[in-house]
Formats: structure tokens, sequence, C-alpha cells
């Protein structure tokens, strides 16, 4: 302890939530904290977190997607029989905070592709299939160590 400084206390912390929602599907973002106060009051901040939630509709979850194996340790193959997809079509894979990790270009005349799973970390993944009007279908997909 420095005499005339202030260190807080643990019931002096305040946990505050922030939507971002209005800069969603922005390729960027920049945050900025700004303090105002008398005294020279100082601004304490602690374990930030900035997350994403990855929304699928457990409608389309099984829309002619499948994953095999899964969960898989090396290579997974996802077969599609989804007419939709069209020119443009991407298959994403996110994690379970909803970060991009993967990302294929498919044509729908191929019905299926096979991925390397051996160098993600084990875990949940979401992977969807998308074009330009949106999302087509999407399955949960499991990776093991």
């Amino acid at each position: 302890s420095h005499p005339g400084f202030f260190y807080p206390d643990s019931n002096e912390w305040v946990r505050d939530t922030v939507s971002l929602d209005t800069f969603s599907g922005a390729s960027e973002l920049i945050l900025r904290f700004r303090v105002y106060g008398d005294d020279g009051a100082s601004l304490f901040l602690d374990d930030i977190s900035v997350s994403t939630t990855l929304n699928i509709n457990e409608s389309e979850i099984n829309n002619g997607l499948v994953v095999f194996p899964n969960p898989s340790n090396e290579f997974a193959t996802i077969t599609y029989d989804i007419r939709e997809t069209g020119q443009g079509a991407e298959m994403l894979i996110f994690d379970i905070y909803g970060k991009q990790v993967r990302s294929y270009k498919i044509d729908h005349t191929d019905k299926s592709i096979r991925i390397l799973t051996s160098d993600m970390s084990a875990g949940n993944y979401f992977l969807i299939i998308k074009n330009e009007s949106g999302m087509i279908g999407g399955k949960k997909m499991v990776v093991i160590r």
C-alpha cells in the first residue's frame, strides 16, 4: 500500500454489461474508455471481455448436413444435399464463442467436403452453410484429442 493511492476492495468493483448489437456485422470495432471525475479519480478495469453469440435456428440444424465422424480427431467429412447453395456459397466453422475459425468455398454439385481437424482445439464447433441470401443449414461438430 502506498500513501495517497487508492486501491479498490472487492466490494467496490462494479460488473457491467454493454450490448454491442448495434455494431453487428462490422468487420472492426474500436472501444474507447473515457474517465471524467473530480480530484484526479482513476479508472480501474479488469477482466474485459468482448464476445459474440452465434445464432442458429434449431429447425435448420439438420438441414441436409451430415458430419462424420462426429466427434472427429484428424479429419471430418461434411456431406450436404442442399440445392439452394448456388453460386458464392460457403461453409463457415465457429467456435463456442462465435469466433469464425474456418471458411471454405463450396459448390452444390460437389455434395461433400473433407476438412482437416487435427490442428483444431478439442471442443464443440458450429458449422453453417450460407450464401448471399443468408444461412441455409447448420450442424454441431465435435473435435476430440
